[in-house]
């Protein structure tokens, strides 16, 4: 992209044959010191870390490779329940016999998925990583129907991986709170109907994004279709491949990806107001057509009605600082007011209402602007 300063040394791991986004990431998480980042990359990804230890595992013993599957899954879902923040290597008991099956490649498992070693016979988890926990199970499961012929069973397991996926996607946002400012983001399905409206701050990433998404009951994608964990990246991010997000708020329409997760709502150009649109990547499939949309009403409205006032400011300052439109003076995204249009009509409409709303809300407050917003929200 134009403008920006690429790192030290990227070109350097480039040549070595590593991808650019990897590498780049590499650097960030070492602090542009290329020969860390290199050693970084050359080391197996978590992911391949779980799937080579889950093989072994159930090679070693079936019933041992369930048992510690189904750990796992208690983690994932009671991450803070005590009993599983300190877990002892030694005894009898079926855990502990399964986490020693396959020459400890239960232990090493369960390091992978965030556990740390207290001591030789001791393993803590003193915070829970929702991506890690995910890795190793996804690993345990696809290890148990990895055998040929098996192509329905498999689809089935990239199902169940998509939505344990998106369910520690959702449980990772649970705790979020919406800030009282910040930027307006709505969400809206491919015939242009809203499902969702929240404030994020300026320097939240797309991430945090997807992660609130991935809480809508409705307008984004099912849960078995396409969410998976991207472990390349330093922290972990979620995305979803069975969507194709856009930015239409204005005529610069932007489609992103996921090399966008990790960027600023800033730097994305989502500040201070957007409109974000969620369409399946299959064009059979409609996203809001499995569950009915509910608008929602004026009581579960998600944080603190805006005040007009404030509205004005967040939309004329994005027209005053968006870059214009074919070399046009006109400031980005100013609707034009024609003879047919009433005063006030062009705001309402730069604001995202619709336009026979709009005009009926005007008309309603004799041409009150702030009290035609306020009749509309």
């Amino acid at each position: 992209m134009f403008g920006l300063v690429e790192p030290e040394g990227l070109k350097t791991l480039e040549a070595m044959g590593f991808e650019r986004e990897a590498a780049r990431a590499a650097l960030a998480a070492n602090k542009g010191d290329v020969a860390a980042a290199a050693q970084a990359l050359s080391q197996p990804s978590v992911e391949d870390q779980c799937r080579t230890l889950a093989a072994r595992l159930w090679r070693a013993d079936a019933v041992s490779a369930a048992e510690v599957a189904t750990f796992l899954g208690a983690v994932a879902a009671r991450p803070r329940d005590q009993r599983h923040t300190i877990i002892l290597l030694g005894g009898s008991a079926p855990l502990q016999t399964a986490l020693r099956s396959g020459n400890n490649a239960g232990v090493e498992l369960l390091v992978e998925a965030g556990y740390r070693r207290h001591d030789a016979a001791t393993l803590a988890l003193t915070r829970a990583d929702p991506a890690r926990l995910y890795a190793a199970k996804s690993a345990l499961d696809a290890a148990r129907t990895a055998s040929p012929g098996r192509v329905g069973r498999d689809k089935a397991l990239r199902g169940q991986a998509s939505r344990d996926a998106r369910a520690a996607a959702a449980a990772s946002f649970a705790s979020v709170h919406e800030p009282r400012g910040g930027a307006v983001l709505a969400f809206a399905d491919g015939s242009g109907a809203k499902f969702a409206t929240r404030r994020f701050d300026g320097d939240d990433t797309l991430d945090r994004v997807v992660r609130f998404l991935a809480t809508c009951e409705v307008g984004c994608p099912p849960d078995g279709d396409g969410w998976r964990v991207v472990t390349e990246t330093t922290p972990p991010l979620f995305w979803c491949d069975g969507w194709v997000l856009r930015d239409k708020t204005t005529r610069d329409e932007q489609t992103f990806s996921v090399t966008d997760a990790p960027r600023t709502l800033q730097a994305l150009k989502l500040w201070p107001s957007a409109v974000l649109v969620v369409e399946s990547a299959d064009d059979d499939v409609v996203l809001t057509k499995s569950r009915p949309v509910t608008r929602p009403s004026p009581g579960h409205r998600l944080g603190p009605k805006p005040k007009p006032s404030d509205l004005f400011k967040r939309v004329t300052a994005r027209h005053e600082t968006g870059p214009t439109l074919g070399g046009a003076d006109k400031p980005r995204g100013k609707v034009a007011l024609s003879a047919d249009k009433v005063p006030g009509l062009g705001r309402l409409l730069a604001m995202g209402f619709p336009e026979a709303k709009a005009r009926d809300a005007l008309r309603r407050a004799k041409g009150d602007v702030n009290a035609a917003v306020a009749a509309l929200l």
